[in-house]
């Protein structure tokens, strides 16, 4: 067995996992005669159970990994404003421990993003202070991470007929991001499958200078696959609008037949990545849980196609230097949200000093003469 331990807390990430689990029930077969599950359950061991213990790693964590056969590593989950602080200290703790073993993070940012903050307004800027430190604390201890936009903020695309979102309503937005994270990680717990969560980490972070990762998918109508249906993509991460060539990308499509395929195929052959770069995965229909909310037009009541993607891309340093000058000028006026979060000058210099060169760490000329600021402003 190869199995991944998976933590989660906060209202959103809760919300979300408890989608995915439903989906992970579905998998399972029963009775004698069905299909050989599509996935292997003994990757997805179990739930971390309690993420509100921070001595986590001496109690039910330690246990779970001391039960595992072939521990791959960590997929976690965790709201920043209410866990953020939680999730760097459990990381560390456990990085302690377990220096080499494979972290992927999903951290879902806070609701202002720091293009709409209003200066010198203190819950803003501690909101922006406080999801700052969370990425640094995740660029020193998880593999990769996937800073996911409060469903507020995320990217719609208006070719996208078949879904309606509620961002208020926190059931429903949270079915959506579980439907493409669960899709995007399919191959980690494929029946069979090659992949791991070291060599899925690897290959989109071959180039060791892009940590963070970019997550998007998108909900497709029944009838023959369109390229525009491939274009109507949801993105859910910190993105520009600035086309850069990825470093490396993941797709999962779910549900294509032999013609959908066939359209896929023609637009990657037009695309600049190519394999092995971009590694493709096919899967049957995303199987729609009972408990799924009816967000669907028409409503779809047993499974649905799909496309998600988690890709690398020098464009996420164009939002990742929004946090560093938002930190940096905040700093320069001396913005009392720093002594309000207990932080000390030294603290800030060096949040600062962590994002610039987390910023700097991509090729910024493959970010062509729009970068820096004017690539923020797209953003919106």
């Amino acid at each position: 067995m190869r199995e991944i331990i998976y933590v989660q807390a906060g209202p959103v990430s809760n919300y979300t996992g408890i989608h995915y689990w439903n989906t992970q029930e579905n998998y399972f077969t029963y009775d004698e005669g069905e299909d050989i599950p599509l996935t292997d359950h003994s990757v997805s061991f179990k739930e971390g159970r309690d993420p509100h213990d921070t001595e986590l790693m001496e109690g039910p964590l330690r246990l779970l990994i001391e039960d595992c056969d072939n521990f791959q590593g960590l997929q976690m989950m965790h709201d920043n404003v209410a866990f953020g602080g939680f999730s760097n200290s459990f990381l560390r703790s456990f990085r302690d421990e377990y220096r080499k073993t494979s972290i992927m993070a999903f951290a879902v940012l806070a609701d202002i993003h720091p293009n709409d903050a209003e200066i010198g307004y203190t819950p803003h800027t501690k909101k922006i202070i406080n999801d700052a430190l969370c990425l640094e604390g995740l660029y020193e201890f998880s593999s990769l991470t996937i800073p996911v936009l409060t469903p507020a903020l995320w990217k719609q695309s208006a070719m996208s007929p078949i879904c309606t979102i509620d961002s208020t309503n926190l059931y429903r937005s949270s079915a959506v991001l579980s439907a493409i994270a669960e899709s995007a990680t399919l191959p980690l717990r494929l029946r069979g499958g090659l992949d791991d969560l070291q060599s899925y980490i690897s290959h989109l972070n071959w180039s060791r200078v892009s940590p963070f990762a970019q997550l998007c998918g998108s909900f497709l109508p029944d009838g023959r696959l369109k390229r525009d249906d491939i274009l109507a993509t949801m993105q859910l991460s910190l993105y520009s609008q600035e086309s850069c060539m990825p470093y490396a990308c993941r797709d999962v499509s779910r549900g294509f037949d032999q013609e959908d395929l066939s359209v896929y195929e023609s637009w990657t052959d037009d695309s600049r990545l190519r394999h092995p770069l971009l590694m493709s995965h096919h899967g049957p229909a995303y199987p729609i849980p009972t408990s799924f909310p009816a967000i669907f037009s028409p409503p779809s009541s047993k499974s649905i196609k799909l496309l998600s993607s988690i890709k690398t891309s020098p464009s996420i340093a164009a939002p990742l230097s929004r946090y560093a000058t938002f930190v940096q000028d905040a700093m320069r006026r001396g913005d009392i949200a720093f002594m309000t979060l207990g932080l000390e000058q030294d603290d800030v210099k060096e949040l600062v000093g962590t994002l610039w060169q987390v910023v700097d760490s991509y090729d910024s000329a493959e970010l062509g003469e729009g970068s820096g600021t004017e690539l923020g402003e797209d953003e919106e």
